[in-house]
């Protein structure tokens, strides 16, 4: 059972490194994106992203239709404690969850998760890169407080120390790249503005982690396709009128990108959040909320080898030390959850 659950947790790390890789290539694609002052759509742009999940409802309905009679007697006998119960969403669940409870899930979910990514998507248009990771990099702090405070999440000293260690080399690597960026970059327009979003971004990335680890204790307990599935229906359903309003209010353009590579981009990102968020619960589920927050910082050293291979960037002792620090802060969380297994 004990080399069952260190199976289980390896399994989760190797998909947490893909979802890292992933990213790293989105983070790319939607700054090229917001980059064109023709279009600065990051609503538009979640919006999208978040839709494509419910294409998971059409496996996810294949499969329920193959299963469901073998289910249909069991679920009778259970049907008349389960129609009395209702779904708390202070309550942590035990069982799998049904249809009903996912939907519920799956709402909160859809618009913390919305919100989280609309948030880190805008602060892109109003601070700079360096400032934006450095803040969204303290969403472990938020991820390790809100954890211990519903038990989903062990408090030590180890996991602080890792922590603090992981945002500091966070720290050090993107003051030092931004050391050698092109000094003729323009300066933000709205820093201040655009440091809060990256704020709140941290908060509720926080957020949503520990609330679905809550909820589900291990990946067998809900249908993830189900559960996705349902956030992109929401997303579809629920947020498209806001796309009118601020098109109307002058906040951003409803416009696709005008040119031929921008759509192209546009869905290549949206199939790679399509793939790559639905892995990130997976690992989490496997893992821990704390260990896949971490693990995401390690997308900066791997950014920052992109650009030295890309951009020609220089190499020194600083952001050696730097990207030390976000490795070591990820080996020691997860050698704590290992120990926890």
């Amino acid at each position: 059972m004990v080399l069952q659950a260190i199976g289980k947790h390896a399994l989760g790390v190797v998909l947490l490194l893909f979802v890292v890789f992933l990213w790293l290539i989105s983070s790319f694609l939607t700054s090229s994106l917001l980059d064109d002052d023709n279009f600065f759509s990051p609503f538009l742009i979640t919006y999208i992203n978040t839709g494509t999940f419910v294409f998971y409802l059409i496996p996810w309905y294949f499969s329920e239709k193959k299963t469901r009679k073998h289910r249909l007697m069991s679920e009778l006998s259970m049907y008349e404690s389960v129609h009395d119960s209702s779904f708390n969403l202070g309550t942590r669940p035990n069982s799998p969850l049904g249809f009903r409870q996912t939907a519920y899930l799956s709402l909160g979910f859809c618009i913390i998760w919305f919100a989280a990514n609309y948030f880190s998507n805008s602060s892109l248009g109003f601070t700079n890169v360096a400032s934006f990771t450095i803040i969204s990099s303290m969403s472990g702090f938020f991820t390790l407080g809100l954890g211990t405070i519903v038990n989903v999440e062990r408090f030590t000293l180890s996991k602080l120390l890792a922590l603090m260690a992981s945002v500091g080399g966070v720290i050090i690597v993107v003051t030092q790249d931004a050391k050698q960026a092109d000094l003729n970059d323009s300066p933000p327009s709205r820093p201040a503005l655009g440091n809060a979003y990256a704020l709140l971004a941290a908060l509720l990335y926080g957020c949503y982690s520990v609330m679905v680890k809550f909820h589900i204790t291990e990946e067998s307990c809900v249908s993830t396709r189900l559960f996705f599935g349902l956030v992109g229906l929401f997303d579809l359903i629920l947020l498209w009128p806001f796309l009118i309003i601020l098109h109307l209010y002058g906040v951003e353009r409803f416009s696709l990108p005008s040119t031929t590579a921008g759509l192209i981009v546009l869905i290549i990102n949206a199939s790679i959040t399509f793939v790559s968020d639905y892995l990130w619960v997976i690992a989490m589920l496997m893992t821990s909320p704390l260990l896949v927050t971490v693990g995401m910082s390690l997308s900066i050293p791997l950014a920052l080898f992109f650009d030295i291979l890309l951009k020609g960037h220089y190499l020194n002792f600083s952001l050696i030390l730097g990207s030390l620090l976000v490795f070591a802060g990820f080996i020691v969380v997860n050698y704590n959850q290992q120990n926890i297994i």
